[in-house]
């Protein structure tokens, strides 16, 4: 039936024959470029997609190793202040003993 119409169309109306098979060709060419560019869209999706997948991977492990780096950094900060304490625990004897000596000393002189 459609083939008939077109048949009909051809022979009353050149022009518009012509310019409906133009249109066809136009609305085929249309959809195929419609379609590389959705496979072209779906292609990047799924290289986001790859790449935010590697992405979380490495934020996982960068956390986890900043997360034992902090632990780490905790300890250091402990045992550093413990040195302190007993440097200064030290000094203290230390300045306590001079006196002693010198207390000493000074009472031997008299």
């Amino acid at each position: 039936m459609a083939n008939e119409k077109q048949t009909e169309i051809a022979l009353s109306d050149p022009k518009q024959a012509k310019r409906i098979l133009a249109n066809r060709q136009s609305v085929a060419r249309l959809k195929e470029r419609k379609t590389r560019y959705i496979a072209k869209l779906e292609h990047k999706v799924q290289t986001i997609q790859t790449e935010a997948t590697t992405l979380s991977a490495q934020l996982t492990l960068l956390q986890r190793d900043s997360a034992c780096l902090a632990n780490q950094n905790n300890e250091l900060k402990l045992r550093l202040q413990a040195m302190e304490q007993q440097a200064q625990l030290r000094d203290a004897e230390w300045l306590n003993a001079s006196r002693i000596g010198q207390m000493y000393s000074a009472s031997c002189s008299l």
